[in-house]
């Protein structure tokens, strides 16, 4: 499957035409592959639910969407029949690719971060273990109890910026910002990763893991601040934020109810050392995993790569 970056720096993102010139050294060929080995999985997906969809219990979006399809009559409506299907299917692939390789970029400099500041992880986990302990398994309704949890995602986004360059606006008129005159038409990218990492907003410690700048003096309520824009800003920021912060949110909390993470003990020393590019990654690493259940956890460890 062709990454973000691959695909971008492959030179198609900004000259589509590249495609025609050699297919197969800018990538056009085995993007067009991953497109059709990838949408041949979500037929199959989108044939299961169709399959088991139990009209009066729908389980997920798909089958949301499908029972939408089945009760619209209207030719005209984009839920009709072959277009709601088509449509359906592209939904899927855009919910996909911008959000798969984004989300899961992000948990792995959520794990990471936590394996190098196990103080963190034990605060956490102590939130965890107040507020949910073993009882059930962590859902959307904890949230707001969890204000140390939202914290750790709210200073991942922000330390990581992934993304650190937001899409590109241009300008409609002749605007002066802070004592600079712009001219109408110019392009204007924001750059993201320089704001999230300005010790003018966030201190001196900017470059360090402090979820705690995120929280009040009591540490019992999540404070937002407006210079935390990781999904970009304006009309053209991402669509995705609301369903990304949530699933990043389960994942983390999931993971520090269940397990203790930390640095393999073969290599214990992490490499914090990004791998720069249109989506920032962090370099491959080893973690080890520590199964958590009641109040016991188990000597024995799980060593995972994550790259």
């Amino acid at each position: 499957m062709f990454t973000m970056n691959q695909t971008v720096l492959s030179g198609l993102f900004f000259a589509p035409s590249l495609r025609h010139v050699a297919p197969d050294f800018f990538g056009w060929t085995s993007w067009v592959n991953s497109v059709k080995n990838f949408f041949a999985v979500t037929d199959q997906a989108i044939e299961a639910h169709s399959v088991k969809l139990d009209l009066n219990n729908p389980q997920d979006f798909i089958d949301n969407y499908l029972m939408e399809i089945r009760a619209t009559q209207d030719p005209s409506s984009t839920f009709y029949k072959e277009n709601g299907e088509k449509n359906l299917k592209a939904i899927v692939g855009d919910l996909f690719f911008a959000g798969a390789e984004t989300s899961s970029t992000t948990l792995s400099f959520a794990i990471l971060y936590l394996c190098q500041n196990q103080e963190k992880q034990r605060k956490a986990q102590k939130e965890l273990d107040l507020v949910v302990g073993s009882s059930h398994q962590i859902s959307l309704s904890d949230k707001l109890s969890l204000p140390y949890i939202e914290a750790i995602v709210m200073e991942t986004l922000r330390l990581s910026s992934i993304v650190p360059l937001g899409i590109p606006h241009q300008l409609i008129a002749d605007t002066e910002f802070h004592g600079y005159l712009l001219p109408k038409g110019i392009t204007l990218m924001p750059n993201l990763y320089t704001i999230h990492h300005d010790k003018k907003i966030w201190g001196e410690d900017a470059n360090l893991f402090r979820p705690e700048r995120f929280l009040d003096e009591d540490e019992t309520r999540v404070v937002h601040n407006d210079a935390l824009i990781p999904f970009s800003a304006g009309r053209r920021q991402c669509l995705g934020e609301g369903l990304a912060r949530d699933t990043i949110f389960l994942f983390i909390a999931s993971i520090l109810q269940n397990f203790d993470i930390g640095p393999d003990p073969k290599s214990p020393v992490l490499d914090m050392e990004t791998i720069p590019g249109i989506l920032v990654e962090p370099k491959p690493f080893n973690f080890s995993q520590k199964r958590f259940t009641g109040t016991i956890r188990f000597a024995s460890n799980q060593t995972t790569n994550m790259k």
